[in-house]
C-alpha cells in the first residue's frame, strides 16, 4: 500500500512540476526571482548533476511509465 501511495504522490508531484517546466525557453531560462538567486538554468543543471552523481538509484518514473 505505502508503495502505491508514493507512486501516486511522484506522478502528482511530476505533473505538477510539468506545467511550470514546460514553460522554461531557452530566453528566460537565464531569469532570477532576484538578484540573489540563482537561475533557472543554474538550477536545472545542479539538478541533474545530483541525480547523475548518485549511483545505483533509479531514475525517477515519468507520468507515462507510472
Amino acid at each position: 500500500m505505502e508503495q502505491s501511495l508514493f507512486k501516486e504522490l511522484l506522478a502528482q508531484n511530476i505533473q505538477s512540476c510539468s506545467y511550470a517546466f514546460d514553460a522554461i525557453t531557452e530566453e528566460n531560462s537565464g531569469s532570477r526571482l532576484n538578484e540573489n538567486t540563482a537561475s533557472v538554468r543554474t538550477m536545472q543543471v545542479k539538478s541533474l548533476l545530483q541525480l547523475s552523481a548518485q549511483p545505483n538509484r533509479e531514475q525517477p518514473a515519468t507520468p507515462k511509465q507510472l
